[in-house]
């Protein structure tokens, strides 16, 4: 049996760097609910569909998406990742592409049910993306 660590550590690898949206059934549940949100710049639609739009919409953007998990805790049904994002901005989405690098912090918890990721909630450091991206100045 795989641990649910190791599920969300393959959802990461296999659907997030990979891009092998075909296989998203295999690691999210149909009623899937990602609470992170995107603050207005990704918003995270439900389900399935939701992740596939979501993972489509940061690798047009960032062709070299990358997610490197650091520290991963697991206890139940509850999967806790803190991990760096990276990737260069080559792709209009949502944001004009500056062909710049971005290398931000991300955390999530997951929840799963049934072996499959269900509910997610997390926090990532849109504000150093967007600074480095040059969309935005720092405050200081």
């Amino acid at each position: 049996m795989t641990s649910n660590a190791q599920i969300v550590l393959d959802s990461i690898e296999i659907i997030w760097n990979k891009g092998e949206l075909e296989r998203i059934p295999e690691f999210y549940t149909e009623e899937f609910i990602s609470h992170q949100g995107g603050y207005g710049i990704w918003p995270w639609p439900p389900g399935r569909a939701g992740v596939s739009q979501i993972v489509t919409s940061m690798r047009t953007a960032f062709p070299d998406y990358l997610e490197e998990p650091a520290i991963v805790f697991s206890e139940g049904d509850m999967v806790i990742v803190r991990q760096t994002i990276s990737g260069t901005h080559t792709g209009d989405t949502v944001l004009p592409a500056t062909g710049k690098q971005m290398s931000v912090v991300d955390m999530m918890i997951c929840r799963l049910r049934d072996g499959k990721l269900h509910e997610q909630w997390g926090l990532s450091d849109f504000y150093s993306m967007l600074i480095q991206l040059g969309l935005m100045e720092p405050l200081v």
